[in-house]
């Protein structure tokens, strides 16, 4: 079992300054205090942030790994597979319904969207319109068809 652990709790200027001070006590933690890095843990609130504390730790030689949520969601696939996932458990989700209806589309179709969110979203299967034949189902769109059967 481990002991107690130590929290510091440290105000920088700048993000630059606080990068490379924290990754230098990281380092110091290591080289100086014999840490294992698997021990120490950064919390860090942005991705960005982090990324750059990984950066200037690999600088340094120091290993070190990111866990963001973000991550595993980066390709294209993940995120719809991700929103069809949403939206079976919750048809109401806002977020995984904008996204699905404007998928696929250079203006994520504004005007369709602007249409449909006032409606119920028990009615979450229209996906986009076509003035001179209505609603158009997902079942009708060969665009929602491939990536079902890609999925």
């Amino acid at each position: 079992m481990m002991g107690p652990g130590e929290i510091h709790i440290v105000q920088w200027n700048n993000l630059d300054a606080e990068v490379r001070g924290i990754a230098a006590f990281v380092n110091h933690l290591i080289t100086v205090r014999g840490l294992n890095p698997a021990e120490i843990l950064v919390l860090c609130p942005r991705r960005v942030i982090g990324y750059q504390i990984r950066e200037q730790l690999s600088a340094l030689e120091v290993p070190a790994h990111s866990f963001y949520h973000e991550e595993s969601l980066e390709a294209e696939q993940a995120q719809l597979a991700f929103t069809l996932l949403r939206l079976f458990a919750n048809a109401e989700d806002r977020v995984a319904l904008r996204f699905w209806l404007g998928y696929g589309s250079p203006s994520w179709n504004r005007g369709e969207y602007a249409r449909v969110r006032g409606v119920l979203f028990n009615l979450w299967p229209i996906t986009s319109r076509d003035s001179s034949r209505g609603p158009k189902r997902r079942s009708e769109n060969p665009k929602h068809k491939q990536t079902l059967k890609t999925l």
